[in-house]
């Protein structure tokens, strides 16, 4: 928002050049929360807005195949798909061996519409002898705390560090990501790194990466969480760790091409003149129209 605009702006001053990142799908959220007679022309803005962007932009970085087609569309001139890094921790700390049955499951994220995370909860609602817990703070912070009082197989554990979530990954068999839109899901790949078994939406942007997706357990169209969580169980254990171990040996490979395609990237924009002004380079974003 403000951020993105005024960095731009700071840029075109310094005649320095600048990347942007084509991330959150900001157009779906906005139909998950408001109505219709509102959602249009928010849309219609916000549209606007990006287009003028990302034109401005030296380099734009797209976080899957689809960012990357919308980047086009709104006519970035210079678009690549771009991986998410892990933190050294992640990949360097030793692993412990997944147990063999799935005990406990847990969710790491913002407590949002988007993250769905009240199917997470039916999903310990239906498995009480399944541990369940919440990592993560938002606007729906209090669903997650009366959960956690109602139920007693879920926590809620609050907002914690990288080094804190690691420990609450490697406690668990299973992290479930059911969000309805998530660009990326960098906690779905914090936990392939710790060879954990990783559940998540047809959605997850994780899933469109080919080598990451291989080993991962996709909730289906028509089930619900705890139904593919139970489909899950009732795989042997050795099956489950064969069809992970995919996803888990991509894991440093892809981590390594990430950080050689981002400091590419940084080179190349950094390397380039800054872009002149192009498009709707005299929209005011804080109005939408033209000065």
């Amino acid at each position: 928002g403000a951020f993105a605009y005024y960095a731009l702006r700071h840029a075109q001053r310094r005649h320095i050049p600048i990347a942007v990142v084509n991330h959150t799908n900001f157009d779906q959220l906005i139909g998950l929360y408001f109505p219709t007679c509102v959602a249009a022309p928010c849309r219609h803005y916000l549209q606007r807005i990006y287009r003028w962007l990302l034109m401005q932009a030296s380099g734009v970085a797209a976080m899957n195949s689809e960012s990357l087609e919308d980047a086009r569309k709104a006519g970035a001139q210079s678009v690549r798909v771009m991986g998410t890094p892990l933190a050294t921790d992640y990949l360097e700390h030793p692993t412990q061996p997944v147990a063999d049955r799935i005990e406990h499951a847990v969710y790491v994220g913002r407590l949002a519409k988007e993250k769905q995370i009240d199917h997470f909860i039916a999903a310990a609602k239906e498995l009480p002898h399944i541990r369940f817990s919440i990592v993560g703070d938002g606007p729906q912070r209090q669903m997650a705390v009366a959960a956690a009082a109602r139920l007693p197989n879920i926590e809620y554990l609050g907002w914690l560090d990288r080094q804190q979530v690691r420990t609450v990954i490697d406690d668990a068999q299973l992290l479930v990501l059911p969000s309805v839109l998530e660009t990326f899901g960098t906690v779905a790949l914090e936990a392939l790194a710790r060879h954990r078994f990783v559940l998540t939406s047809q959605n997850c942007g994780i899933a469109k990466w080919p080598s990451l997706a291989a080993g991962l357990f996709t909730i289906g169209e028509s089930e619900s969480v705890a139904q593919a969580m139970q489909r899950m169980v009732q795989m042997s254990p050795q099956s489950r760790v064969d069809h992970a171990s995919r996803s888990w040996q991509a894991v440093r490979q892809f981590n390594q091409s990430t950080i050689r395609i981002w400091l590419s990237f940084l080179v190349d924009v950094a390397s380039r003149q800054p872009l002149e002004p192009q498009g709707d380079s005299h929209l005011d974003p804080s109005t939408g129209v033209h000065s």
